[in-house]
């Protein structure tokens, strides 16, 4: 009968660690790959809610017959109050009218409602709409205008994620056509669990971990071919609308009266 010679237990152990060592290696080629798929998806994922930040803010101020940029303002309902007095002399306001007005504050303030798994986040939009008669100032929607914490968040705060962004604007003054540069910018989110906290909120100073999206808001309402242009106030802002723990107003009407 003929024998069959079979490994030993020793000659099955050596093979597996063989084996093991080979897997090893294989994994850690592949690896890299993965990191650059994880860090892309990242990057898309923020790119996209930058171009929605930037696109929220420009299609909402587009149509403007008036606006104003304010960093200066310690509310929004200074802002609006600001607002309404340097306007007076365009819109001619009529007793017995109301008037809806839009307020778009950049929140670049450290707040505890951004914070995720213990780490504040910092850069939103806030929103809302109110109703001017005479000398009453009354919300339509997005909270009151007496704290910017009682505004509502522009696009709910899962748009935004576990993400710092810095919202920086630019006006010009040119009278063809007057227009906002935007331009947002965040933190790779992938790269955050190797910082603190007080580098996270500090985008300056991670040029390398940035990723930044830029845009134009153009006030079509807002330049000499439309036959009398709005009124376009930037006195009042100091040429910084990224500045950390800083709030920056714009208000404007989109029409100038509505019905009582």
């Amino acid at each position: 009968m003929k024998r069959f010679k079979a490994f030993t237990l020793v000659e099955l152990v050596i093979v597996m660690v063989i084996m093991s060592i080979l897997m090893l290696g294989i994994m850690q080629l592949f690896k890299p790959l993965g990191d650059v798929y994880s860090q892309a998806t990242t990057m898309e994922t923020q790119r996209t809610a930058q171009n929605g930040i930037m696109r929220y803010i420009a299609e909402n101020i587009r149509f403007a017959t008036h606006l104003a940029v304010d960093n200066n303002s310690t509310s929004p309902a200074v802002a609006i109050t600001q607002f309404l007095n340097d306007a007076d002399d365009h819109m001619e306001f009529e007793e017995g009218r109301t008037m809806e007005v839009h307020l778009i504050a950049i929140d670049n303030r450290t707040r505890p409602e951004f914070a995720i798994n213990g780490v504040p986040y910092t850069g939103r939009v806030r929103k809302g709409i109110y109703r001017y008669s005479s000398t009453t100032l009354t919300p339509v929607s997005g909270g009151g205008p007496s704290s910017v914490d009682d505004m509502r968040i522009a696009l709910g705060p899962a748009f935004y994620g576990p993400a710092t962004f810095s919202i920086a604007l630019l006006p010009h003054t040119d009278d063809e056509l007057r227009s906002l540069d935007i331009t947002v910018s965040s933190l790779n989110t992938s790269n955050l669990n190797r910082r603190s906290n007080s580098q996270t909120n500090n985008l300056n100073s991670h040029a390398q971990g940035v990723i930044s999206t830029k845009g134009e808001a153009k006030l079509l309402n807002m330049s000499n071919r439309v036959g009398e242009p709005g009124m376009y106030d930037v006195s009042r802002f100091n040429g910084s609308s990224n500045t950390p723990g800083g709030v920056t107003y714009i208000v404007y009407v989109n029409k100038w009266y509505t019905g009582l």
